[in-house]
């Protein structure tokens, strides 16, 4: 009998390093040794790194090191490189796996001869978990530069205890970026994950990907991951923080995903995508910032500044004879 199929898990940060001592632990506890694990510590507060390299140094994990902030894409390209188990799993610092999730994931994906799979996504409501995402379909229609794009979710912010009994493993073809596998031929297919789109629409990407390459993505619905949604956001989690959800890295994210499927860029339905980012940010940087209502006034001017010292350090290393660093991995 074959032995099952193997994955790399790929663990990034999507906006805040607070939480990653105790989601990796979860993770690692959750998830069976013979899966190797690659952290990608890019930048991260001293004591998060710390935690990393205590971990590094008893096998159970590797670490692959930056000195700088990488958007979500290039983190899970820099963890995936290398890898040449049949699956990769990328999973988001702050999302929690229900227990035997690998396993279940790569289960479905195999039956059903999938490009990916992915969990229910939830997230903590005040009577219990509600449904955060279980997946989405896409339609696209219109001419080269002028397509227009829907998505059309399901069930979301419903209580999931309503719906955990009745929903069964489906194929949809979006997902959320806070954890799923997909498999390791389809990532080389694609050329990997697309690296500039800065903070947003990498979910959006992948599905597009999904339809242009005739593959499937499996919803896996007993396989939850619980995202745990900001606020709070530390003091030391700011610079990243900002930098992330920054207007700068969305209108770039937005620009070069309308240029790379020949998307509508004035369609605006973009603006659904604009209300959740600000709403995000807003509601997470109140408590910081005093009063929702001056989070734009507080925080836009050091987002700016983050982006341009992003920028100048992007530059520096990008600069001829400047060498990359690395550290371990």
């Amino acid at each position: 009998m074959p032995s099952p199929p193997v994955a790399t898990v790929v663990v990034i940060s999507r906006d805040r390093w607070s939480l990653a001592a105790r989601t990796l632990d979860h993770l690692l506890a959750n998830t069976d040794p013979r899966h190797p694990v690659v952290v990608v510590e890019a930048h991260a507060p001293r004591r998060i790194a710390a935690r990393f390299a205590q971990l590094e140094a008893t096998g159970r994990i590797r670490v692959a090191r930056r000195a700088r902030h990488l958007s979500g894409n290039e983190s899970r390209n820099i963890g995936a490189d290398g890898a040449r188990t049949e699956w990769v799993a990328f999973v988001e610092n702050d999302s929690l796996m229900s227990a035997g999730w690998l396993e279940r994931l790569i289960e479905v994906g195999e039956a059903n001869d999938a490009g990916s799979a992915y969990p229910a996504y939830l997230t903590d409501g005040p009577h219990g978990p509600v449904v955060h995402g279980v997946g989405a379909d896409l339609q696209l229609d219109g001419p080269d530069g002028s397509r227009i794009l829907r998505e059309f979710h399901h069930d979301l912010e419903r209580p999931w205890f309503d719906l955990a009994h009745d929903i069964r493993p489906m194929a949809r073809v979006q997902s959320e970026p806070h954890a799923l596998v997909i498999r390791r031929s389809m990532l080389d297919e694609m050329g990997g994950l697309d690296e500039s789109l800065w903070s947003w629409f990498d979910h959006v990407d992948l599905g597009l990907h999904h339809r242009h390459l005739g593959a499937s993505a499996w919803l896996v619905p007993d396989v939850t991951c619980t995202y745990l949604q900001p606020p709070p956001v530390a003091v030391v989690d700011l610079p990243w923080f900002l930098l992330r959800w920054s207007r700068e890295w969305y209108i770039r994210s937005l620009d070069h995903l309308c240029a790379t499927w020949g998307l509508d860029r004035h369609d605006p339905e973009w603006d659904n995508h604009e209300r959740y980012r600000t709403n995000v940010r807003r509601r997470s940087l109140a408590p910081i910032a005093r009063m929702e209502s001056l989070v734009d006034r507080a925080i836009v001017p050091a987002e700016q500044f983050e982006v341009r010292r992003d920028d100048r350090v992007r530059a520096r290393e990008a600069a001829p004879g400047t060498k990359r660093a690395v550290g371990a991995g």
